[in-house]
């Protein structure tokens, strides 16, 4: 019902109308902008470019299936009006080549990356201006394989404008770019929730886990991508991070699986962790001294993979058995986890029938996505619930420690703080005050007034000890301050006396039969002392000035 009202307060409010309609006019303009991306485009479709090429020797070539070797050159005659100011455009992989046009170098594409980052760059698209030709001329690629037993390609070699070229070639991953954008924002919102939240305890570890896994997920898929690569102007690099995300992708997976299955102390965690490291760490080694690079170390990391499968199902299906994976969860995790395997499965029966494919979509990070947002959808229930019922706990505990009638901390919370500053390396002034002649309130005024004498005292007190000092009521008309500075600061004489102020201003202003009147004595505690016999001389000396007071002195 409470649920219930607070959402019905919600939608009666006009700010959550106008929320909404801003929520509505974004997503509509969005989607205009999507609905007509090609407004501008030209209607003349790219001309195919990718025939007619020869060998050497005179032989066609299959831009499909170069040659091998550590050095190709194909060739080509064109047709100055075929170009008409056109440019070549296309795709290329694992090659490094110049582009000549009768002997003149018009494009080279040989980067020189450092070599921790390897040699391969991934799918990268290439845009070459040819000059402006009066006859017919020869266009020559001279290509250098990365990996001469295993040639690369060209792909989707066209004439076109070079700009629409470049726009087509994102427009093909800017799905994927803007999913993964929202996915890492995600996953470090998570992140950050789960590392400075409230209340979470040990399921801590399981929101730092998803944030983590939705980030490695998004920077290995993002790097995929044609955007990145081109916007940088630094493919190898990119491709360097897919090699890395795709390596650190299993340790977050075996860290939520055992987070959730309550197995926080499996020795999965270490050993995926050490195996990650190993593999991460030997590969750039490997790498950089000119061995195997990370494409050709790939294999290691597919059984990575598939060991992290084999862990992360055993890990669910055992929790699930012991029954310690929360119920909701099952769903979440039979759903989300079986769909994500099988596309993986379809990827890799498509990647062993067409290895060579340039612009093929991957289902598997569909399915990772889902998954993340299946078990993200969870993860912001239970930080919903979680904080909630910390919060009602906080309430809970505030009002244990409160004293009902004044506010002030009660006689329980007195006992755990004076338990805590006896072990605490601090000098203290310990202050004990008493209402004077309560008894005679009650009896003469009524037990209301007395009431009103107390609140008044405190209302008195908290206002004159507002540096910090911890202000208790400790019985009936007993009252104690601890403050962290000692008796000979100066801000302790004139809260004193803006206390006495206080209650001076109170007996003015209402002249009542009895004055509000309160004694009170102190006493330091210095680390090493005895704090109970500390409060038993601030006790004695309040006890002196009652009845000082009572003597009229």
């Amino acid at each position: 019902m409470r649920e219930s009202g607070k959402m019905n307060r919600i939608l009666s409010d006009i700010r959550f109308f106008f929320a909404a309609a801003i929520v509505l006019v974004l997503f509509f303009l969005i989607f205009e902008a999507v609905r007509h991306h090609n407004s501008i485009m030209d209607a003349e479709p790219a001309t195919d470019y990718s025939k007619a090429w020869s060998y050497e020797d005179g032989s066609p070539v299959d831009l499909n299936n170069l040659r091998h070797g550590e050095r190709i050159t194909i060739m080509k005659k064109i047709d100055d009006e075929v170009v008409d100011d056109l440019m070549l455009c296309f795709f290329s992989k694992n090659i490094y080549f110049t582009v000549y046009m009768d002997g003149d170098a018009l494009y080279d594409f040989h980067p020189k990356p450092p070599a921790i980052f390897g040699k391969t760059y991934g799918v990268f698209p290439h845009t070459v201006n040819l000059p402006v030709m009066y006859e017919d001329s020869t266009l020559t690629i001279i290509m250098d394989n990365i990996y001469p037993d295993n040639p690369g390609f060209i792909r989707g070699m066209v004439l076109d404008h070079g700009s629409q070229f470049l726009i087509q070639s994102f427009q093909g991953s800017t799905g994927d770019f803007l999913l993964c954008l929202i996915v890492f924002g995600f996953g470090v919102v998570l992140f950050i929730i789960g590392v400075i939240g409230r209340y979470f305890g040990e399921n801590r570890f399981e929101i730092i886990s998803v944030g983590t896994f939705a980030m490695v997920a998004a920077v290995w898929v993002i790097s995929e991508t044609s955007i990145l690569p081109v916007v940088t102007g630094s493919p190898i690099p990119v491709h360097f991070m897919d090699y890395i995300a795709l390596d650190l992708l299993p340790l977050p997976g075996i860290m939520f699986a055992t987070a959730v299955a309550g197995e926080r102390k499996s020795k999965l965690v270490l050993i995926f962790g050490v195996l990650t490291a190993v593999k991460i760490i030997g590969s750039v080694i490997s790498t950089a001294c000119g061995g195997l690079d990370y494409h050709q170390l790939l294999s290691f990391t597919h059984v990575l993979l598939g060991l992290t499968v084999v862990a992360v199902v055993t890990v669910v299906v055992r929790g699930i058995m012991k029954g310690t994976i929360r119920r909701k969860l099952k769903l979440v995790f039979f759903l989300s986890l079986i769909f994500s395997l099988i596309m993986g499965v379809v990827d890799i029966v498509r990647y062993i029938l067409d290895s060579h494919a340039y612009n093929r979509a991957s289902y598997y990070k569909y399915g990772l996505f889902f998954f993340i947002f299946m078990c993200g959808v969870y993860e912001i229930i239970m930080i919903s619930e979680l904080s909630r019922r910390g919060q009602y706990a906080e309430i809970m505990e505030e009002m244990a420690y409160r004293d009902g009638l004044t506010g002030l901390l009660n006689r329980m919370a007195f006992n755990r703080e004076i338990a805590a500053a006896a072990k605490e390396e601090k000098n203290r002034t310990l202050i004990m005050v008493d209402l004077n002649d309560l008894k005679g309130v009650n009896d003469k005024m009524g037990h209301d007034q007395g009431d009103t004498y107390i609140v008044k005292i405190a209302e008195c007190m908290r206002e004159a000890f507002s540096h910090g000092e911890q202000c208790f009521r400790i019985g009936g008309d007993e009252f104690f301050i601890m403050t962290d500075y000692t008796n000979a600061d100066p801000i302790l004489e004139e809260s004193v006396q803006a206390m006495k102020a206080g209650v001076e201003k109170f007996n003015s202003e209402f002249g009542y039969e009895i004055p509000l009147q309160f004694a009170y004595g102190y006493s330091e505690f210095v680390p090493g002392t005895d704090i109970e016999e500390e409060i038993r001389t601030a006790d004695q000396r309040m006890y002196e000035m009652k009845t000082e007071m009572k003597a009229g002195v």
